[in-house]
């Protein structure tokens, strides 16, 4: 829906070849997001091989994902988000 209604604004007709200028446009989101994608990934399984070569380091994240969970159980708990 969001290309839909947004890359037609940035189609040039004057330009020449419209079917090529979208599939361009529509093309270019997907590289990025796929080379982005894919350096989270390796960075993420980098991490977690270093992470549970050690009992620390895996301890120490435990209770942080822990206490980050608590942490916006309780924010939520207290907000007032009453229309």
């Amino acid at each position: 829906m969001l290309f839909t209604a947004i890359v037609p604004q940035f189609i040039n007709q004057a330009a020449g070849n419209v079917p090529l200028q979208f599939l361009l446009l529509g093309i270019v989101p997907l590289v990025i997001g796929l080379a982005t994608d894919t350096s989270w990934a390796l960075l993420a399984g980098r991490a977690r091989t270093w992470i549970t070569k050690s009992p620390k380091a895996m301890l120490a994240f435990g209770r942080i994902g822990g206490l980050s969970i608590i942490g916006v159980g309780v924010s939520v708990a207290v907000s007032d988000n009453r229309p």
